[in-house]
């Protein structure tokens, strides 16, 4: 099982131990026969034991408790989970700066021929490369202004 699932599970429990599979599954995003697999391969680990109880609805529904060795593993997911989203980053970062670089080197190629273009094929049309190009878009990419968007919080 995956480290984000894993670690998305065990988050989901420890909000609200007293649920089914099939809303487990509709937080995660998942189908209920892979939430079902999920469980059983926790609980066949030892990470979780069951109660059984009478939910909402006098519908049948589990207790899940985390067993020392479940706590164990949470401690152990979040730590792999939280390591390979910094890998993630750092390879994500590493691809942006790359693409600056080369953002940079094509505005200013763009910028030389446009330049000569204006010159060469109508001087006296005075044309500049404020006509020809978005202006914004050639100093965000020149000067590396490009920013991530606000995300929405949750």
């Amino acid at each position: 099982m995956k480290d984000e699932i894993l670690y998305k599970l065990f988050k989901a429990l420890e909000r609200c131990s007293d649920t089914n599979q099939r809303v487990l599954a509709q937080e995660l995003g998942m189908s209920l026969g892979s939430m079902n697999h999920c469980i059983k391969k926790m609980l066949d680990s030892g990470f979780l034991t069951t109660e059984s109880s009478i939910g909402d609805h006098k519908k049948r529904c589990y207790i899940y408790h985390l067993t020392p060795a479940g706590l164990t593993e949470r401690a152990a997911v979040t730590m792999r989970y939280l390591q390979s989203l910094i890998d993630a980053q750092h390879q994500m970062s590493l691809e942006i700066e790359t693409l600056r670089e080369e953002a940079t080197r094509i505005s200013a190629a763009l910028q030389k021929g446009l330049a000569s273009l204006c010159h060469e094929t109508a001087p006296s049309k005075n044309l500049s490369i404020s006509k020809l190009v978005n202006k914004s878009v050639v100093a965000s990419i020149a000067t590396n202004r490009l920013q991530p968007k606000p995300r929405k919080r949750a």
